[in-house]
């Protein structure tokens, strides 16, 4: 459990840290590149969910396998050969996508070349050196999730808090100082990309034992096939409600309007972003306690893992949906940019603040193998909110796609949490509803007081120190709402206290 608290901790300073920087670049890249440059770089965020397909089907399947297998040492031989059969599976899937992947660059360019000023060429190298990007970078995620299955979270955390570092400054610098290009901002991101996957594939193997020489194994994946096959229906519909919007839009709007959705979506993923340290965290930890058929504990963990979710994410969503006009207007400095960028913002804070306070809940399902329920829920979900989305845009233009993402993460939470409830008891239903609902309505009283008292002074610097001590303030106030919360800052206080003593 406390190398579990070490991971959280350091997984939170280190996607805090990365959302900072996003946050900080972001208005520099668009000063650099341009609006129709940070369009493509937007589009490209988008490509790597689309083919993180692969990394997210292979890698949770791994993870889940050498977390169970760490709770029987009497497996740990298994390991060299369970790596090396996902890495040669991994990068053949990899491969064979980008390969189809090539031919789609054709289309792509001709219409990103009708509703943009950038050359016709420039377009399609852009897209080319996107598709070699991906290839270098998406084979990291394999060695991550084998270093948080070997409960290496906090060292996997910190590196890539580096990594993310040194990928975005490089490539704002090296465009700064030689060509504000977008060509050259994605060989950037390449050069670094494989120096990240090269990194982690030497720290994951030096941690696997060295029981054996690894080799290919079918065997190896038999166990997993029926989970891999469940997660990769999951993922295709996820993927398709989550990132359509991002890829549809370019063939709905003008590429002007997507940047602005794209400003947008990028201030409002922040909660995702603090979400996702939580979930790499405990994913592990659920695993070993279903595999060790410890439910007791299993719903304590959820409980657990669910509040501390909902007392970061929540105050931080409703944060961007009060204030998301005045980051705006403050983080692009452009007023017509940040005036379309908000419309909206409050949407797409809200509804991905919900999403990713149903991260443990799906990983919880997962856990136990619980694919069918998820995957029905998805099928819906796409036949519904597909649809919807495309009529919206249509209609109502980046609001319209808001509004829809908006629909969906209700939707979305509330089955989640009915159906872990079904699975672990009802009292844990009205234990994490209270929760949200407490969480949500204090965080909408003290935003709306605060909004209230900014409202007495002009716009300044002030503003957003203020709006910092209230995000703050709800935190702190978060963490008492909740026994289980208050118990674990209480005992951290106290070993504070008790450690400058010594």
């Amino acid at each position: 459990m406390r190398s579990l608290g070490i991971g959280l901790i350091v997984g939170l300073f280190s996607s805090l840290w990365l959302a900072l920087l996003s946050f900080i670049f972001a208005p520099i890249q668009l000063h650099v590149l341009g609006i129709e440059g940070y369009s493509l770089l937007g589009i490209y965020t988008s490509l790597l969910a689309v083919l993180g397909i692969i990394d997210v089907i292979l890698s949770t399947a791994l993870t889940r396998e050498i977390a169970c297998i760490q709770q029987q040492p009497h497996a740990y031989h298994r390991l060299p050969t369970l790596l090396r059969t996902f890495e040669i599976l991994y990068m053949l899937t990899l491969g064979l996508c980008l390969l189809v992947s090539l031919p789609l660059i054709y289309f792509s360019d001709l219409r990103l070349h009708l509703i943009s000023s950038l050359p016709y060429q420039h377009l399609r190298i852009a897209l080319i050196l996107m598709i070699l990007s991906l290839a270098v970078h998406l084979p990291s995620g394999l060695y991550i999730a084998s270093l948080i299955g070997l409960q290496k979270q906090a060292l996997s955390a910190g590196l890539t808090a580096v990594f993310g570092t040194l990928r975005g400054g490089i490539a704002l610098l090296v465009t700064w100082f030689f060509a504000k290009d977008i060509n050259l901002f994605f060989l950037c991101f390449i050069l670094v990309g494989l120096l990240q996957t090269l990194s982690f594939r030497h720290l994951t193997w030096f941690f696997i034992p060295k029981y054996s020489r690894p080799y290919f194994s079918l065997s190896a994946l038999r166990t997993l096939r029926n989970a891999a096959g469940a997660i990769l229906f999951i993922t295709i519909m996820g993927m398709i409600l989550s990132q359509l919007d991002k890829i549809a839009l370019p063939f709905i709007l003008t590429l002007e309007s997507v940047g602005h959705y794209l400003l947008a979506w990028a201030l409002a993923s922040s909660s995702t972003i603090i979400a996702t340290p939580i979930v790499q965290g405990y994913a592990a930890r659920f695993s070993s306690l279903a595999s060790a058929r410890n439910f007791h504990e299993l719903r304590q963990q959820i409980k657990y893992a669910s509040q501390l979710t909902f007392a970061l994410v929540i105050p931080s969503g409703l944060t961007i949906a009060f204030f998301g006009g005045e980051f705006m207007r403050a983080w692009v400095h452009n007023p017509h940019i940040a005036s379309s960028a908000s419309i909206p913002l409050p949407m797409l804070a809200i509804g991905t603040a919900l999403i990713a306070s149903a991260y443990p809940l799906l990983f919880a399902l997962y856990a136990n193998q619980n694919f069918k329920p998820v995957l029905i829920v998805q099928f819906v979900c796409v036949i519904i909110f597909l649809p919807l989305l495309l009529f919206l845009s249509r209609s109502f233009g980046i609001s319209g796609a808001a509004l829809s993402w908006l629909i969906y993460s209700v939707f979305l939470f509330f089955t989640y949490l009915i159906l872990v409830s079904s699975i672990y008891g009802v009292c844990l239903f009205f234990a994490l509803l209270g929760h949200f609902i407490s969480t949500t309505l204090l965080s909408i009283l003290v935003l709306r007081l605060l909004q209230i008292i900014l409202g007495l002074f002009s716009f300044s610097i002030l503003h957003f120190l203020l709006i910092g001590a209230g995000l703050l303030t709800l935190w702190f106030l978060s963490f008492l709402a909740s026994g289980n919360l208050r118990r674990v800052l209480y005992r951290s206080l106290l070993s504070v206290s008790l450690s400058t003593r010594s």
